[in-house]
């Protein structure tokens, strides 16, 4: 099942504000945790795409994310309770980087650079057009919601409570714990290691060891 909008006509085209800079770092969190960036060889039939799974319970997360890009198409995946977001085509998706671009802290930037290249190679012929790719961004994870899109993808908040029966006998209260945790897995080491930098930052941001 298919929800798709337009990009041709898109009202929300500058990302100039301060809307839509927050946007772009939020997407951003977001495609780094939950997302995947696909790129085909430049002379393949295939286009690229950029992707982000939901769990069905967050469609109307999607759908405002849709309604608010303008543009952008919904997949739902019975079998798995699941929803795919995807941006495909010229304009959607050069609409897309340039609000992501620079917003990047996690190795996927890898990812939106190759991306960049095809665009710049596929659709653009004037080097005056060309797409600049830029750098990791290294401001302060308070600055911006980057970590509230991060987190979206990856993290849970726990209640723990543990009551032993000695507590029950004697009268005294369990212990109730709360716990924030985000996870990031890496089939190889080498990428595993790349992500440690920005968990490091993350831990340091939230006064954890």
């Amino acid at each position: 099942m298919y929800f798709p909008y337009s990009c041709l006509s898109n009202k929300y085209l500058s990302t100039s504000n301060d809307l839509n800079k927050e946007l772009g770092h939020y997407l951003a969190g977001l495609i780094e945790s939950d997302g995947s960036i696909i790129v085909p060889e430049i002379f393949s039939k295939n286009t690229p795409t950029i992707s982000i799974a939901f769990h069905i319970a967050d469609k109307p997360l999607a759908q405002l994310i849709i309604k608010r890009l303008g543009y952008g198409s919904l997949e739902v995946i019975k079998n798995k309770k699941a929803l795919k977001l995807s941006i495909r085509g010229r304009y959607c998706l050069i609409k897309l980087v340039y609000l992501i671009n620079g917003k990047f802290r996690t190795p996927k930037l890898e990812k939106l650079e190759k991306l960049i290249e095809y665009i710049n190679k596929k659709w653009y012929h004037n080097k005056e057009q060309f797409l600049i790719s830029k750098s990791l961004d290294n401001s302060p994870l308070g600055n911006n919601s980057w970590l509230a899109g991060f987190t979206e993808g990856d993290d849970s908040f726990n209640i723990n409570i543990t009551w032993p029966d000695e507590a029950r006998v004697i009268g005294k209260y369990g212990q109730i714990r709360l716990t924030f945790e985000i996870i990031q897995t890496r089939l190889d080491i080498i990428s595993f290691m790349k992500y440690e930098k920005i968990m490091k930052e993350i831990s340091i941001f939230c006064g954890s060891k």
